[in-house]
């Protein structure tokens, strides 16, 4: 049984149980079984450079501090560097896929109150505009060119005001200006939808630039971790 591997295995320990982690998941996690843990925290195995890479990351501690090295060498200052920026990564990963999604429901529900509210004005705008003609759904009806049945529909919110009769009542009534004002709210809404939709591509395309930093950044740390395997076992 090696000093060395006492050591390792009681600072896996050690860190393991820091941050409330069972041997099973530990293993889970480095792709290993409990025993192959237990037989680690008890020093009676020597882990590979690969085995150490997983575990250090898995447990978000700088090499020295897994070894027991007291020695602050350039491979574990950088190996700190890496893992406080992919700490910081995964915070921004979790923070930004939460606004997403809170913007993906907001543009949900203002999908359906958009076209909601569309719906109810522009059959609002008809009743008045019948009021101030003064005239019947009959002679709104000839004038339109459609049959007096789609308007009472309309109306009665049995069928909904469809584009086509909106443009008809704007092009054919005299007070047409006063119909069509209907769209600005409207406008107002798909700008506000569409500023939404805008700002979550934003993010989606923030949250995928993140995904990238954080493999490049986790192939970097391998790479490192092994050099410094390398670089020890040259200087033994």
């Amino acid at each position: 049984m090696s000093p060395n591997n006492n050591i390792l295995g009681a600072n896996v320990r050690r860190l393991r149980k820091n941050r409330g982690m069972t041997q099973k998941g530990l293993g889970k996690a480095v792709f290993h079984e409990e025993t192959w843990i237990s037989k680690l925290e008890n020093g009676h195995l020597t882990p590979s450079p690969e085995d150490c890479l997983k575990l250090a990351q898995t447990l978000r501690c700088d090499l020295s501090e897994l070894k027991g090295s007291n020695s602050s060498n350039d491979f574990c200052a950088l190996h700190h560097q890496i893992l406080e920026r992919l700490t910081t990564i995964e915070t921004q990963i979790e923070i930004t896929e939460t606004i997403i999604q809170a913007l993906e429901t907001d543009l949900s529900a203002l999908n359906k109150f958009s076209s909601f509210f569309a719906a109810s004005l522009k059959k609002h705008f008809l009743v008045i505009l019948l009021e101030k003609l003064r005239i019947s759904h009959t002679n709104l009806a000839e004038r339109l060119g459609v049959s007096v049945s789609l308007i009472s529909k309309s109306i009665s919110n049995d069928l909904p005001i469809s584009e086509n009769l909106a443009k008809k009542i704007s092009s054919r009534i005299e007070s047409f200006l006063f119909f069509k004002g209907f769209s600005t709210p409207k406008e107002f809404l798909d700008f506000y939808e569409k500023d939404l939709a805008e700002c979550r591509l934003n993010l989606i395309k923030l949250r995928d630039s993140l995904h990238e930093e954080k493999i490049t950044l986790t192939a970097s740390d391998e790479t490192l971790i092994k050099m410094s395997f390398d670089s020890e076992n040259s200087d033994n």
